[in-house]
Order: structure tokens, then C-alpha cells, then sequence
């Protein structure tokens, strides 16, 4: 989803586009070497950030395809 003319902060807001994207899940599971899941804090905190949907914002000229462009750009850096 994209929200255009949106405005982020209280004191000194700008003017921005959001984008909400939410990726489905791909069934992976991190395993222990005897192959049963992995039940630790640590890999369950990662488990749930992965799970989590992405809110984007820029400041890129709105057009068609700004929303792919954007999730494409920030997947790059994850």
C-alpha cells in the first residue's frame, strides 16, 4: 500500500510518501544440528522481525511504480 502527501514528525513535519509492504512467508526454519527447530529468545526475536511489515518512507518523486522501486531498494540493504 502507499500513502502519498503524508507527513512525518510532530515538531518540524515534511512532506513524504509511505509505503507499507508485507512480504508472505517463505517457510523457512532455523534448524539445530540434530534438524529440530530452534527454540531460542534470540532466534525467536529474529523470527518475529522477519515476520513484521515494512513501513517505508521517502521523498522520491511520486509515480507508478515508486512502491516496487522503493521495497526493491530497501530489500538491497537488508
Amino acid at each position: 500500500k502507499r500513502f502519498d502527501n503524508s507527513q512525518i514528525a510532530r515538531g518540524n513535519p515534511f512532506a513524504c510518501t509511505l509505503v507499507l509492504f508485507k512480504q508472505k512467508a517463505k517457510g523457512r526454519h532455523a534448524s539445530n544440528p540434530d534438524g529440530t527447530r530452534k527454540a531460542s529468545k534470540r532466534s525467536k526475536v529474529h523470527a518475529q522481525g522477519a515476520k513484521d511489515p515494512w513501513l517505508l518512507a521517502t521523498s522520491l518523486a511520486s509515480h507508478q511504480r515508486l512502491s516496487k522501486q522503493v521495497v526493491a531498494i530497501y530489500r538491497q540493504r537488508m
